[in-house]
């Protein structure tokens, strides 16, 4: 191998972007109970050169009372998605659950300027939400309270977990991730998703945020936040990254918080 070729070969492995094999469909609506979609979004890059991970998004749709929807965790917006969902009913509401899934809420408020934007405690100091964001922490607001439950997780960070009401579903972002190796491509991401607890068995919080929790004196907390979604008796689990979790949500649950026993 000549010199020019092996240089070649290095600098390929050095700017070699890690994949994600999409979930399908992509940038439509999928009914997962009367009243509930999901929508599969782009894979986005976490972390830094060399150490990305590619992380795959999903986006909850929830119809709300008044036949208006809440978009929870959107995904990168799109007008041909928007679209497809103004079909469905009028967009009410944004919801910036935590202060990892607020980046594509400004887009969606700019093309939507009569929807509420409700976001956890301490995303509203992000520069690329509207002004109109309101906070929520303790109680799910009004517009929503007849369709959602809601508890606060604190764990240092902060995540809004919700109930869909009508079919017994709680709705996380990242306090439950199940990334599917399978679709990895790239050994370094794969190892890093392993290592940090993030592929499944059991499907769960990463490494890094039960280390947070604890460096912050939180982990009791975390379990009180636990204890509200296991009084809720979910019969189902939405997640916002990898396979969605198989099998009963009472196991599930208990498996995915063992770790603040």
């Amino acid at each position: 191998m000549s010199i020019v070729s092996m240089k070649t070969a290095r600098e390929r492995r050095a700017t070699a972007v890690p994949r994600y094999r999409a979930y399908e469909p992509q940038k439509a609506p999928v009914c997962v109970a009367d009243g509930l979609w999901t929508v599969e979004g782009a894979t986005v890059l976490f972390g830094k050169r060399p150490l990305w991970v590619p992380c795959p998004t999903r986006m909850t749709v929830i119809a709300l009372e008044d036949r208006g929807l809440a978009l929870h965790s959107p995904v990168a917006f799109d007008d041909g998605l928007l679209s497809k969902l103004q079909s469905l009913g009028p967009i009410r509401c944004l919801i910036a659950p935590n202060s990892f899934h607020f980046l594509h809420v400004g887009a969606w408020a700019e093309n939507l300027p009569d929807a509420d934007v409700f976001v956890a405690r301490g995303v509203e100091r992000k520069p690329q939400l509207p002004a109109r964001s309101r906070v929520i922490s303790g109680q799910v607001p009004e517009s929503l309270a007849a369709t959602l439950e809601m508890v606060e997780v604190d764990g240092g960070w902060k995540e809004l977990v919700f109930l869909h009401r009508r079919s017994r579903t709680v709705i996380f972002t990242d306090l439950v991730q199940n990334f599917d190796l399978s679709r990895v491509e790239g050994r370094l991401a794969k190892a890093i998703l392993r290592l940090a607890g993030a592929a499944g068995a059991p499907p769960g919080a990463s490494i890094e945020l039960r280390m947070l929790a604890r460096l912050n004196g939180k982990r009791a907390r975390v379990a009180e936040g636990f204890r509200v979604i296991r009084d809720w008796q979910p019969d189902r689990v939405l997640i916002a990254h990898g396979a969605q979790p198989q099998g009963p949500a009472s196991t599930l649950l208990e498996n995915a918080f063992c770790w603040t026993w």
